[in-house]
């Protein structure tokens, strides 16, 4: 049962074109910053150019180039407007409706709706690792004529983007849990947007800059939970941030805790109207 709602779930976001569409902005997007980056830093000083380059040459390019499918960067802002448009969606089109008389649980439906997520997260940093990858890999053949694999480490590249993918889970669970409350497209969008893009980020600024307890509690916001990780992989300093098993269960918590408010809503939702 639950495999074939996975399958069902899978045609409705890669049998549209709104995620193709988005992968295709995503990849202009890379193209247009990474280029516009380089042909700027280039007209500057040599000594400042060569430093402000070095994170769009190997090894340091293509290590930051799943920078783009954070949660708050465009991989955030495309996962909002997938998982908005197409969850609340199915209320004016009653597919929820339809699955559900067809016999299909509500929790397996719901957990499919989440499982099915994690192939466009990966889709996104994959998209993210290529497109980027690519374009720095070719500015360092340029610079420097070579791509400096000897210098690659392998290990913080595959952790870089298992990371970047994790912390993705709570904005996923968060869009999911609006969706189904709101039921609707505009409000999901906007809100989850403003969430992530406005409110958790000046306050994390905020509680971080005012210091004290403040600060520290700030430290537990999932985007702080997001830089404790990357801190311990080259990042910030790890003694401002919780240790890495802290922020690993912590975005695990805001995972299972906005997922289960969905699940929960809607499980007591009235389909009939």
């Amino acid at each position: 049962m639950f495999w074939n709602v996975l399958l069902l779930e899978k045609d409705k976001i890669f049998k549209r074109s709104l995620f193709w569409i988005e992968l295709a902005l995503l990849t202009l997007l890379i193209v247009i910053i990474d280029l516009a980056r380089f042909f700027i830093f280039r007209s500057f000083p040599q000594q400042l150019a060569a430093y402000m380059l070095k994170g769009s040459t190997w090894p340091d390019g293509l290590i930051n180039a799943v920078q783009y499918a954070d949660a708050h960067a465009v991989g955030g802002f495309l996962l909002i407007i997938l998982i908005g448009t197409i969850t609340a969606q199915e209320y004016s089109w009653r597919t929820m409706h339809m699955w559900l008389c067809h016999g299909i649980p509500r929790p397996a439906l719901m957990g499919a709706k989440f499982v099915i997520m994690l192939l466009p997260i990966l889709l996104i940093l994959l998209t993210s690792l290529i497109v980027s990858g690519g374009i720095t890999g070719c500015i360092s053949l340029i610079l420097d004529g070579s791509l400096h694999t000897n210098q690659l480490d392998i290990k913080e590249l595959l952790l870089t983007f298992l990371e970047t993918a994790y912390v993705l889970l709570p904005y996923v669970a968060l869009t999911y849990m609006i969706a189904v409350t709101s039921r609707s497209v505009v409000i999901t969008i906007s809100v989850s947007l403003a969430f992530v893009f406005l409110v958790e980020s000046n306050v994390y600024i905020a509680l971080t800059l005012i210091g004290g307890n403040l600060g520290r509690a700030a430290q537990y916001l999932p985007i702080g939970l997001a830089k404790a990780l990357s801190s311990q992989n080259g990042g910030l300093n790890p003694s401002l941030t919780p240790p890495t098993i802290v922020a690993i269960v912590g975005i695990a918590i805001y995972t299972l805790l906005f997922g289960g408010i969905t699940l929960w809503a809607f499980q007591r939702q009235s389909l009939a109207n």
